[in-house]
């Protein structure tokens, strides 16, 4: 396991088993986290640059924005206005087909997501192999619908 500093009480891990990898940023008082299985921690990182951008609205004042994008399993990255923090956080569907927030998921503050980028950068020297991963590929729309990741919350067709 290699760990890295995002901050006063927070990490970012990364554990390793032969080909299977798990990154999980955590706060180590609160216990709120973040788990990326390598298939999703390519998805994430695919969107650093999108994130970056509101990141910047959000420093330079910009008002009345809402970032949000599923990185897979259920999880989305949000940065909105007035909320000085990415968040990442786990969201489930209610009964009426909504997507609510749960309690798991962890807010990075702007500070954070700074160091979290350089430890990504740092994690490319660190873990070469982590780079090469993609996110989910799916050869036909069947597998695609089939998929977990991909889709966290297709319920079976009512009737």
């Amino acid at each position: 396991m290699k760990t890295y500093d995002l901050g006063v009480n927070r990490v970012l891990e990364v554990t390793r088993d032969g080909d299977s990898y798990s990154i999980v940023i955590k706060d180590n008082v609160s216990a709120a986290e973040a788990v990326f299985p390598k298939v999703r921690w390519a998805a994430f990182r695919y969107l650093v640059k999108d994130i970056d951008v509101e990141v910047t609205k959000l420093k330079e004042g910009k008002t009345e924005f809402r970032y949000s994008q599923q990185y897979g399993g259920g999880w989305l990255v949000s940065v909105t206005s007035g909320i000085r923090c990415v968040d990442l956080r786990r969201f489930f569907m209610n009964e009426k087909d909504e997507m609510k927030p749960t309690r798991h998921g962890i807010g990075l503050r702007l500070p954070e997501w700074e160091m979290l980028k350089d430890v990504i950068n740092r994690m490319r020297v660190d873990f070469p192999d982590l780079e090469s991963i993609m996110g989910c590929y799916h050869a036909d729309i069947q597998d695609f619908i089939k998929c977990r990741e991909c889709m966290p919350f297709l319920r079976p067709a009512r009737e």
